[in-house]
């Protein structure tokens, strides 16, 4: 019986330590701005308190941290996930700094 071996390149595991940190890392601070901001925005709507912005952004953000780690990992390209996290976490903090 013979055994194959392939053998994973360097670049590969490179590409996939890059999107474990990305999900980790930059899913937290994406995820901790949106929820930042639908807390301070909720509440401009009718009939909504400020603890009930914080808690559906709170809540809502569990579920937004979920879809990101996996979107991060089935997307072909990294270089599309990084700078989309990117520009999403610019858009994030000036929405913030509008709203504060």
């Amino acid at each position: 019986m013979s055994t194959k071996t392939t053998s994973v390149s360097a670049r590969y595991r490179w590409e996939v330590a890059g999107r474990f940190v990305l999900a980790g890392f930059g899913g937290y601070v994406l995820t901790a701005l949106l929820s930042t901001v639908l807390a301070l925005a909720l509440p401009w709507l009718p009939g909504v308190s400020r603890a009930e912005g914080v808690l559906a952004g709170s809540l809502l953000s569990f579920t937004f941290y979920t879809l990101y780690v996996m979107w991060v990992f089935a997307t072909r390209s990294a270089w599309r996930v990084w700078l989309t996290t990117v520009l999403a976490c610019a858009l994030l903090y000036g929405a913030q700094a509008l709203l504060d």
